[in-house]
């Protein structure tokens, strides 16, 4: 089964207003800084709850956002496919060299086959100044420690597991 059909069938179970990815959404949101109209790439936007959020604060961005499954992407109010563009970044990021202030992706490196051309295609979309907002399931969560320890299979598509000691390796 292709990654594309495995979300397009995963996508059918996704919770509409999950309270912990707007959680998630309001976190990254708080570390960004909205002056002087950035450039936002979101890897993975599911129903594009960063972009309501971003739209919430009235501020002036520029928003665009990436998520392998189109009917998903089709949920989204408001939807159109220049700003929600349907692709599977593991062949790489659909943006040019340097054009973006912030990358955003929540929850989703765990799903791809090489983090390293990943974070190489991060870097090459980044500008100079601009900053990766990422964050990864806790491998040390007890509700991790317990599954794997049970040996129960993943229900969710992940394909690795990052420590802080990893996200850091991977970034130098």
């Amino acid at each position: 089964m292709t990654k594309e059909a495995y979300y397009d069938r995963r996508g059918e179970t996704y919770e509409k207003d999950c309270p912990e990815t707007l959680l998630r959404c309001k976190k990254a949101l708080s570390w960004m800084s909205l002056k002087d109209r950035p450039n936002i790439i979101e890897i993975g936007c599911k129903y594009g709850e960063l972009c309501s959020l971003l739209q919430e604060t009235g501020e002036q961005y520029l928003y665009k956002a990436v998520d392998i499954d189109q009917r998903t992407l089709q949920g989204i109010p408001g939807y159109n496919k220049e700003q929600f563009i349907c692709k599977n970044v593991n062949n790489g990021l659909p943006f040019p060299d340097e054009s973006a202030d912030y990358i955003v992706c929540l929850e989703v490196m765990e799903h791809l086959e090489n983090a390293t051309f990943f974070l190489e295609e991060v870097k090459r979309v980044l500008r100079c100044d601009g900053k990766l907002v990422l964050s990864v399931p806790n491998v040390y969560c007890w509700l991790e420690i317990f599954n794997n320890l049970r040996k129960y299979g993943d229900t969710e598509g992940h394909i690795a597991s990052y420590s802080y000691q990893n996200i850091d390796a991977l970034m130098n």
